[in-house]
């Protein structure tokens, strides 16, 4: 018979593992469930995708606001001009056919100018529109030229101050040239009504009478007289009513004083009654003295 010979170095580690590795059975009752847990792991291709994503959404959010912010304003802007044209137009004034007018007098300007000078055909077309927007449509106007005031006034307060100025001096010396006008007119009706006056008294002809000039002497008198009542009678009112304001003064400053008066009569009365009290009880003490014991 032939043996199998076997290495002693391979029985050894067959005895080990055998040794090593226990026998178990399998068991008749189930095992417990094996719980699998998901880890989710992010890649970095989808945390730049998402920041992207997010960067994207906060610029259309703030594009969206800055033009919402822009059309409110634009809306904000159309409601008030729409209510400055509102309140510049005069509700009892109709615009039409007034403005009409007023442009064809404007384009009649330009024409009238197309072959004159450059200052005559840049100027004559606003003024003959400023006269003619005066003329047809005065409310609107007198509104419109308020308004450009109060533009000036906020905006540019030296043009507006220079301007008031020019209109205040332009109007004392039309009120001048007024006044002038009217004494040289009185000094020439005079004058002329000497001289009537005196070929009336050499050659005895009624010439006052045929002019009419009577009766407006008598009517310039009666007027003359009228004026100097209403003086006397104004002159008349203001006196009174100064002489009522200084009774009323008078009366107001009488009764304080009354009542500072009556004030400080009663207050030395008080102070007497206390002295009298006071000098009563000492009388009292001085008749009663206490003796000590």
């Amino acid at each position: 018979m032939y043996r199998l010979r076997v290495p002693r170095s391979a029985l050894i580690a067959g005895a080990a593992a055998a040794a090593v590795i226990p026998e178990s059975k399998p068991s008749i009752y189930p095992g417990p469930e094996t719980q699998l847990l998901l880890q989710e792991v992010h890649s970095p291709l989808e945390a730049h995708i998402g920041a992207a994503r997010r960067q994207t959404t906060d610029a259309l959010a703030a594009g969206h606001a800055q033009v919402q912010g822009a059309v409110d304003r634009w809306i904000g802007v159309e409601h008030a001009v729409e209510s400055r044209v509102k309140s510049l137009l005069a509700p009892e004034e109709p615009l039409t056919p007034g403005i009409l007018y007023v442009a064809v007098a404007a384009l009649s300007g330009s024409i009238l100018t197309r072959a004159r000078a450059l200052p005559l055909r840049v100027a004559l077309p606003p003024l003959l529109f400023c006269a003619a927007s005066a003329h047809f449509l005065p409310k609107t106007s007198a509104n419109v030229a308020e308004y450009v005031g109060e533009l000036e006034e906020r905006y540019v307060p030296a043009v507006k101050q220079f301007q008031d100025t020019g209109i205040a001096h332009s109007q004392m010396g039309w009120a001048r040239l007024r006044e002038a006008l009217g004494e040289g007119r009185e000094r020439v009706a005079k004058t002329a009504e000497g001289a009537v006056g005196r070929v009336q008294e050499g050659t005895g002809l009624k010439l006052r009478e045929t002019l009419g000039w009577a009766g407006e002497a008598k009517a310039s008198t009666k007027e003359e007289v009228g004026k100097v009542t209403q003086a006397i009678k104004a002159k008349a009112t203001e006196a009174k009513s100064g002489i009522d304001a200084k009774i009323e003064h008078a009366k107001e400053v009488g009764h304080a004083k009354i009542e500072e008066v009556r004030e400080v009569g009663h207050a030395k009365i008080e102070h007497a009654k206390e002295v009298a009290e006071e000098q009563t009880e000492k009388a009292k003490d001085e008749a009663h003295p206490k003796h000590l014991v």
